[in-house]
Order: C-alpha cells, then sequence, then structure tokens
C-alpha cells in the first residue's frame, strides 16, 4: 500500500480482509478485480420438493437481475466496489461551520417551540378547568333540580314498596348508573338484607350482609357514602357478590336521625364512572329517600291501626250478635283477608284427645299451604305456643330450629295464645311471606283478636253445653217416657238403646237385663249378658266404665276386654250398670269408632239413666209377675165349682169365677171393675 501511495509501484495485491481495514490508511483507490471467487449453492433433503429449489433459484435470478438489489449490495459491502471519492479539506470546514449554525439554529427552534407549547398547555389546561368547572356547575345544577323533583315524587309516594323502587330507579338516574339496589337493615339480626335489585346481572335478593362486608357493610360500618372504583380490584369486596359482573359501585347510608334505615347503591359498568360530586348528590338525595320511607312506614303504620281498630270492634259486634264460633270464626277470617291482606291464618285447638291440635277449617291459606287437619302438640310454633301459654313473634322462620315448614315462601310467623279462664285451648297463627312482617303492634293486635276468640269459644262452650244439656235432658225424659210406655222388658231394651245412642251421638250400642239384650252395629252373636268382659265393665267397682281410648289402656291389666274392644272396633266406650233399689240387674254400653272425650254432663246423664232404667225394668218385671200371678189365679177361679168374687182394697171387682157371674147383677146391682157395696141385701 506504501509503494502504491508513493507511486514506486502500479497495483498492489492483498487480501480481503487487510483491505478492508488500512485502505483509507494509504492514498490508494480500490478496484473491483477479484481472485479466486467462490460460488454459492444451496443444498436441500434428498426427499424435499422440488419447488422448493426451484423456488430458490426464481429468487436468485430475480435478485441478480436488479443491480439496487440486496444480492449485490452484500457484494459490495464484503467484497469492496468503485474508488472512494474524498471531500477536500476547505469543503469540509465550510460545511462544519454551516452544520454548526444550522444546529444552533435548530436547537433554539426546538425550546421556542417547546415553551410554546408549553404555553399553550397552561392555556388550554385553564379552559379545559374552566369548562370542567362550569359543567360540574351545571351538573351540580341539573342534580339539585333532579332532587327537588325526586323529593316531591318520593314524598308523594307512601306505598312503600312502590317508593323503594322508585327510590332506586331515581338514583340510578340521577348518577347514570348502569343498575341499583337496595339493603334495609334488620335489627332482629343486627345485619343488612339485599332486599331491591334494579338492572341486569344482579346477585338475587335475599343475601344477608354483615357489618363491614362489601360496600353496603361498609358504608352501614362507617355512614357515609364510600366509591369502589373497580369493584373487581377493590379488596374489600364481598364473596357474596363474586361471580357478578360489578364494575363501579358508589353506596350511601339512610339514615333518619340517629336510625339506620339501609344503604342504596348504584352500579356503572365502567371502571371509575363515580366521582365525589356522584357520591355527594346521592348522599342529598338519600337524605330525601329517608324522610320518604319513614313517612311511609308512618303512613303504613297508622293505616294498619285504624283498620286493626275497626277489625277489633267488628269482631266484638260479630261475637255479641251469635253465639256460633264457627260462624264469628269465619267473618274474622274473611274480614282479616280481605281488609289487612293477611296471607295465612290459622286457628288451632285440641282435638277431642287431647294429645294433638287441629286445623280449623276457617283458616285462611290452607289449601295453598296443604297443612295436615291434625299437628302434633309438641311440635313447631304452634306446639311451643299451646304448651307454653306465651306468644311467639319471628322476623324469619328459617332462623328458627323448630318451625315445621309448611309453605316455604313463609318468612315470618306470628302465634299467639287462646284462653279460657286462664287454660290455653288454642293458638291464632299468624303467617307472611315477608320478613320481618309483624311487630309489637301486631302482637298487641292479635293478642285482643285472640282474647275475643277466647270469650266467643268460651260464650259458644257454654251455650252449646247447655244445649247439649237441654237436649239429654230431652232425650232421658223420652227414654223415661217411652220406658214407661213399654210394654214388655224387650221393648223397653230395645227403645231406651237407640234413644241414649242418639242422645249421645255414638255409632255402637249394648243393653242387656238379665238374660235380655238389644245390641247396635256390633258382631251377630255377640250376647252382652253372656260375654263377662262387658259384665264386668258395667259393675259398680269397675275402673274401665269410661274410657276415652282403649289403644292408650294398658293391655296387661284387661288384657281380655281390650282384645275385645279391639275385636269389635271399639276406641271410646261409656258404660254404666242398670241398677234397681241400689242392687246392679244389667248393664249398658255406648260406644264410638274413634277416640273422643265423655264429658261430665255426658256420664252424669247415662249414670242417671241407668238408675231410671233399672226402675223402669224393675217395674216392668213386677208388671210381668203381677200378669203372670193374675193369669195363674184365672186359672185356679176356673177350676173352683163354687162362686169367687176378688175384691181390691177399695171392694172394686177385679175378676170373678164364672159361676157368680149371672147372679152378681142381681145380688150386687155391680160388675167387674164395680165397687160391691152389699150382697143379697147386706152391706160389706
Amino acid at each position: 500500500f506504501d509503494l502504491v501511495s508513493r507511486g514506486e509501484a502500479d497495483a498492489g495485491l492483498t487480501n480481503r480482509v487487510f483491505g478492508a481495514q488500512h485502505e483509507q490508511d494509504y492514498q490508494i483507490a480500490k478496484t473491483p478485480t477479484i481472485f479466486n471467487p467462490l460460488d454459492i449453492r444451496y443444498a436441500a433433503p434428498r426427499d424435499a420438493s422440488v419447488e422448493l429449489l426451484r423456488a430458490i433459484d426464481r429468487h436468485l435470478a430475480s435478485l441478480k437481475e436488479d443491480p439496487d438489489s440486496p444480492y449485490f449490495r452484500s457484494l459490495e459491502r464484503w467484497f469492496g466496489g468503485a474508488s472512494r471519492w474524498a471531500l477536500p479539506q476547505w469543503l469540509q470546514w465550510g460545511l462544519g461551520v454551516t452544520g454548526g449554525l444550522l444546529l444552533i439554529f435548530v436547537v433554539g427552534n426546538i425550546i421556542l417551540r417547546r415553551q410554546v407549547r408549553a404555553r399553550t398547555a397552561d392555556l388550554e389546561g385553564e379552559i379545559a378547568e374552566r369548562i370542567r368547572a362550569e359543567e360540574t356547575s351545571q351538573q351540580y345544577t341539573r342534580q339539585l333540580e333532579a332532587l327537588r323533583q325526586v323529593g316531591l315524587e318520593t314524598t308523594a309516594q307512601l306505598e312503600l314498596d312502590t317508593l323503594l323502587r322508585s327510590i332506586v330507579e331515581r338514583a340510578i338516574e340521577l348518577v347514570k348508573g348502569r343498575s341499583g339496589g337496595y339493603s334495609f337493615y334488620r335489627p332482629e339480626l343486627d345485619a343488612l338484607e339485599w332486599a331491591l335489585a334494579l338492572g341486569p346481572s344482579l346477585p338475587p335478593v335475599g343475601i344477608i350482609i354483615q357489618r363491614g362486608e362489601g360496600l353496603a357493610g361498609k358504608v352501614w360500618q362507617e355512614r357515609k357514602a364510600l366509591i369502589a372504583y373497580d369493584y373487581q380490584q377493590w379488596e374489600g369486596r364481598s364473596a357474596s357478590f363474586d361471580g357478578y359482573p360489578i364494575t363501579a359501585v358508589v353506596g350511601v347510608p339512610l339514615l333518619w336521625g340517629d336510625e339506620f334505615l339501609g344503604v342504596l347503591e348504584v352500579l356503572a359498568d365502567r371502571v371509575g364512572a363515580f366521582s365525589p360530586a356522584d357520591a355527594q348528590a346521592l348522599e342529598l338525595f338519600a337524605t330525601q329517600a329517608a324522610i320518604a320511607i319513614r313517612n311511609a312506614r308512618l303512613y303504613q303504620e297508622t293505616a294498619r291501626r285504624l283498620a286493626q281498630t275497626q277489625l277489633l270492634r267488628a269482631v266484638m259486634l260479630a261475637a255479641a250478635s251469635t253465639l256460633d264460633f264457627d260462624q264469628v270464626l269465619e267473618q274474622v277470617c274473611g274480614t282479616l283477608q280481605t281488609s289487612m291482606e293477611v296471607e295465612f291464618l290459622t286457628f288451632i285447638m285440641a282435638d277431642e284427645t287431647g294429645k294433638s291440635l287441629k286445623v280449623h277449617p276457617s283458616s285462611i291459606g290452607f289449601s295453598r299451604r296443604g297443612d295436615p287437619r291434625s299437628l302434633p302438640w309438641d311440635q313447631g310454633v304452634t306446639g311451643r305456643v299451646f304448651q307454653s301459654g306465651e306468644p311467639i313473634v319471628t322476623g324469619d322462620v328459617r332462623q328458627v330450629p323448630y318451625y315445621r315448614e309448611a309453605n316455604p315462601e313463609v318468612r315470618s310467623e306470628l302465634a299467639v295464645p287462646v284462653r279460657i279462664s286462664g287454660r290455653v285451648i288454642g293458638v291464632l297463627d299468624v303467617e307472611s311471606c315477608q320478613l320481618d312482617a309483624f311487630d309489637e303492634g301486631d302482637l298487641v293486635f292479635y293478642t285482643a283478636i285472640a282474647g275475643q276468640l277466647g270469650i266467643m269459644l268460651e260464650n259458644a262452650r257454654l251455650y252449646q253445653q247447655e244445649q247439649r244439656r237441654v237436649a239429654q235432658l230431652d232425650s232421658l225424659n223420652a227414654i223415661i217416657t217411652a220406658a214407661a210406655a213399654a210394654k214388655n222388658l224387650q221393648e223397653l231394651l230395645e227403645i231406651s238403646l237407640d234413644l241414649a245412642m242418639k242422645a249421645l251421638a255414638v255409632e255402637k250400642g249394648a243393653f242387656w237385663m238379665g238374660k235380655r239384650n238389644a245390641t247396635r252395629n256390633l258382631p251377630a252373636g255377640v250376647n252382652p249378658a253372656k260375654t263377662r268382659p262387658l259384665r264386668a265393665l258395667a259393675a259398680p267397682t269397675s275402673n274401665y266404665g269410661i274410657v276415652e281410648d282403649w289403644q292408650t289402656v294398658d293391655s296387661s291389666s284387661q288384657p281380655e276386654t281390650a282384645t275385645m274392644m279391639a275385636d269389635l272396633g271399639i276406641r271410646a266406650s261409656l258404660t254404666v250398670p242398670i241398677t234397681a233399689d241400689d242392687e246392679p240387674i244389667g248393664g249398658l254400653l255406648l260406644a264410638s269408632q274413634e277416640p273422643r272425650p265423655w264429658s261430665q254432663a255426658e256420664t252424669a246423664l247415662i249414670k242417671v239413666l241407668g238408675r231410671q232404667l233399672g226402675e223402669a225394668a224393675a217395674q216392668l218385671r213386677l208388671q210381668e209377675q203381677s200378669h203372670k200371678q193374675a193369669e195363674q189365679m184365672e186359672q185356679i177361679l176356673r177350676s173352683v165349682p163354687g162362686g169367687i168374687l176378688l175384691l181390691d182394697a177399695r171392694n172394686r171387682i177385679v175378676t170373678a169365677n164364672p159361676a157368680p157371674w149371672n147372679h152378681l147383677m142381681l145380688l150386687a146391682d155391680a160388675s167387674i171393675g164395680g165397687t160391691l157395696v152389699y150382697l143379697g141385701q147386706r152391706p160389706l
């Protein structure tokens, strides 16, 4: 390179790498002459497609046809090309000075532009801030107007459910949300309940929220408005709301003075959709909403108390108008259903056995509930009230472990005892599909209704008891009259048994005296007079003359009798001895196919009947004996040839044998049945 640059050589050869590294250090020029050029070839798998190699050939041919292709640029880069032209030094200095001035101009221009842009941005920011302030002012004005309109609308609405729905709808409109809901405070649980949801993709109502849980729980806890700009990333979110597309949420408390009513929430689809101004507007709205809710509750409470007072007056008037308890209870149920919209009401009282409770047919909602007509007396809310005599009010039956479910829709229940002379005889049970449907005022009202029902039931019971006593006395008189008119003992047994069964309204019976008997609805062949267990029941010393249910009797004490009663289909029986002169001469059995209690009046009636029938039977026996003796006397008189007259204590001619009949008119001017004063001119 040095020899060529001094002109001592015409040209030189070197390797490509050395030439590329040192050619700029000498006054020489590179030529395009290259020794030992190399071929570039491409290899492919033996089974490769021929199209692949052909495609490579096509691309190489295309690159070689274009002098500016990457192929020639690569050759120029690695193997060199034409000689490099050098710029004169003075021109280099001139260009450097010009470039420096140009650089200073460009830098100054850039700095100036930055200053202009910064000032422009400041001005734009001020303008935007003014626009935002104006928009905020306009939005605030619109919100205030909306609050005024909402306040007018909500305060005019007195139906609570409609009011709550309107409040949520207006809140959504006020802050331009997508959906919303309301959680009301339940003091008996000290918790919130998600009770109203408006909008798509919201959790179902009924979720219980504890203090501090989720946004509503924290609003309750802090008693101020809160915003979750991105609920899915918010650390305080509730697990109960997982899986729902909730993005931005704003919640405010509803307060009436120091009384906490609930939480109002509005949701949106966009992260950061709500601002502190929205929360402030919603707080103002919540204040008006709380006033409206309080007014609606007071109105409903007043209207309900007025309706309760009117209903209680109607119950008292109904009780004074009739002694028919069933009719009065039916009127009470109808009035409660229409005027107070009672969903479920049942009057439950002890059945005849006293071991279970029965539902009165006049109850409200009975067919919908599908309740049985007989309920265990020691189960459920009604059983507890019947046993303890204390009322029970529960706001959520799902929280009561001993609640007996009759309808899955029922949520709250109120049950009060019905008393007669301090003794619990029934339960008035009211149920609702709403949570916390009953308060202390309802308890007072239904306790008063239960008191009136107790009075009505006692009056009806006394009236019915008097009616039964009169009917039983009439039956007793009828039996005694029939017994007196009976011509023989068998007729007495038949008539007396029918009348006694009718008086006590039983299906089975038996009456026996000596060897004679009468039976009703007992298997053929049963002869009570010859059945030792029945005779034993009629004994004055028997302990089983009065049995309300033979299935509850210890069979070991009366095995033969209990088996016989089961065979005869008898569950309850009343057996009394038939006595004459305090001596047992027979027995009377009255029986029922179902268990039933025997009242003291019924027992006393049958005992009196047993004594009366005994006396009547004794008289019939005496008459039968007298007739038999008269027939024997007449046979004797007919066999005597002489004249015989039979006189009574008053000298009346009772009978005579055939011999003196023809002479009696001549001797005494008398006949059979007449009084004998003289005989053949001779006074007696």
